[in-house]
C-alpha cells in the first residue's frame, strides 16, 4: 500500500497506482482509499476511468470504489450499468459473481441520480444468502438515487417477507421523501411485527414529514 506522504512529496501517477493495483498482494480498496487522501479529482478521474475498464478484475473494483467516494468525478453511465446486468453461464444460468464490483457500480450511478429504476429491477437478484446483499444494495440505492418513480415498487416491498428487505425499503422511501408513501409507511409503522421495522417506517414518516431528501 501506499506509505503516507509529506506535502512536498510527488503525488502517484494513476499509471504508477494501476501498476500497484495489478499486484495480487494488495487490497485493492485498501489502495483507493489511500489514493483518495493524496490525489486530486483530476488524476482520481484518469485512475478511475483506466482502472474500472482494466481486465483484472481487483483494479476493476479499485477503480469502481473510486467513482462510488467520489461522485463529483465524470463516470461512463452506460458502461457503469452494464455491470448491473443480470450474469450468465454458458446454459444460461443466473450467475451472482462479482459481488463488489456491482456493489459499486449501484452506488457510482445512484449517488450522481443515474441508477435505472424499472419494475423488472425488483427480484433481479434472487434470495440466495449469497445474493440477498446485492438486492439489499439496490434497494437502499433507489433511495439515494433521488427517482421517485420507485416509489410504488418500494411500496409494495414494505409488505415483502423478508425485514430487512422491509426495513431498506421504508429508508429508502425516507431518502425519497414523497408523500405518497406515507399511506403505507403508516401501515407498517402500525403493524409490522418487528420493532425494527416499525422503527424505520415511523424514522421514514419523520423525514417526508420534515421534507428532508439528502443523497449521501
Amino acid at each position: 500500500p501506499l506509505a503516507p506522504m509529506p506535502p512536498e512529496t510527488a503525488k502517484p501517477t494513476p499509471s504508477a497506482v494501476l501498476t500497484a493495483l495489478s499486484s495480487d498482494k494488495v487490497d485493492p480498496v485498501i489502495l483507493a482509499q489511500q489514493v483518495l487522501d493524496c490525489i486530486g479529482d483530476e488524476p482520481a478521474a484518469e485512475l478511475a476511468t483506466a482502472a474500472w475498464a482494466h481486465p483484472s478484475p481487483t483494479v476493476r473494483k479499485a477503480g469502481l470504489y473510486l467513482l462510488a467516494k467520489r461522485p463529483a468525478l465524470s463516470a461512463p453511465v452506460e458502461s457503469l450499468t452494464a455491470f448491473l446486468a443480470r450474469p450468465t453461464n454458458e446454459r444460461g444460468d443466473a450467475q451472482y459473481d462479482d459481488h463488489d464490483l456491482r456493489t459499486y457500480a449501484m452506488m457510482a450511478l445512484a449517488l450522481r441520480g443515474k441508477l435505472p429504476v424499472n419494475a423488472n429491477s425488483f427480484g433481479f437478484y434472487t434470495r440466495l444468502a449469497a445474493a440477498q446483499a446485492l438486492e439489499l444494495t439496490y434497494i437502499w440505492c433507489l433511495g439515494v438515487n433521488g427517482d421517485r418513480t420507485a416509489v410504488p415498487y418500494l411500496g409494495r416491498l414494505l409488505y415483502d417477507s423478508n425485514l430487512r428487505v422491509r426495513m431498506k425499503a421504508a429508508i429508502a422511501l425516507g431518502q425519497l421523501g414523497d408523500p405518497a408513501a406515507v399511506p403505507a409507511l403508516e401501515e407498517m409503522a402500525a403493524n409490522e411485527a418487528h420493532a425494527y421495522g416499525r422503527n424505520e417506517a415511523q424514522a421514514a414518516l419523520e423525514r417526508i414529514k420534515q421534507g428532508t431528501t439528502t443523497r449521501q
